[in-house]
């Protein structure tokens, strides 16, 4: 099914093509609502919302500009009100609520993988973990990122500046850690 076809399936109630949009998409917008809340759970839920909200809105699509790119966006603002909804107590929680489960510790440079790294970046707090993916994964500019956060360029700037020193000194300890092991 093309994507065309999909879309005119969707604004006639096809199941058929509904449910193709969403396998088709669940990957790529579950990926979305993970990295923006740092957690499973959470993400999961927000997908179903998510895909029910683009049933709904689906007949608003235009066809200008990319269909995933309507999608995402759709995915990251579910995701941006569910946080602003549910601030947590403090951003600066570095808890481990969020980490992924079974991870090992690294045991040099090349073991450091995706989950050790994601674990990383979901320790983040909210506003600084928010501000990395969208503008590292998903590719807004800091004046996008303002707007859709209600913040200044300046204050999206030094978040990420700030989300990437943290990175940085906890890639640091993971490799130190790594090394100390390996020489015993």
């Amino acid at each position: 099914m093309t994507e065309k076809e999909l879309i005119e399936g969707c604004c006639n109630r096809d199941m058929g093509a509904r449910e193709e949009l969403y396998r088709r998409y669940l990957p790529k917008m579950f990926g979305v609502c993970y990295r923006l809340t740092g957690n499973r759970t959470i993400a999961e839920d927000l997908v179903h919302d998510g895909f029910m909200k683009v049933f709904v809105k689906i007949k608003e699509y235009k066809g200008t500009g990319s269909f995933e790119g309507w999608l995402r966006r759709i995915f990251i603002n579910i995701s941006l009100d569910y946080l602003k909804r549910n601030k947590r107590e403090s951003t600066l929680d570095f808890g481990n609520s969020h980490v992924v489960d079974d991870v090992k510790e690294p045991e040099g440079l090349d073991s450091l993988g995706y989950i050790e790294l994601m674990n990383e970046i979901n320790r983040l707090p909210d506003n600084y973990r928010v501000v990395l993916t969208l503008y590292c994964v998903e590719g807004y500019n800091h004046e996008e990122i303002a707007k859709l956060l209600k913040i200044t360029s300046k204050t999206s700037k030094n978040r990420l500046i700030r989300a990437r020193n943290m990175m940085m000194e906890r890639i640091g300890e993971h490799l130190n850690a790594a090394k100390l092991s390996s020489m015993n």
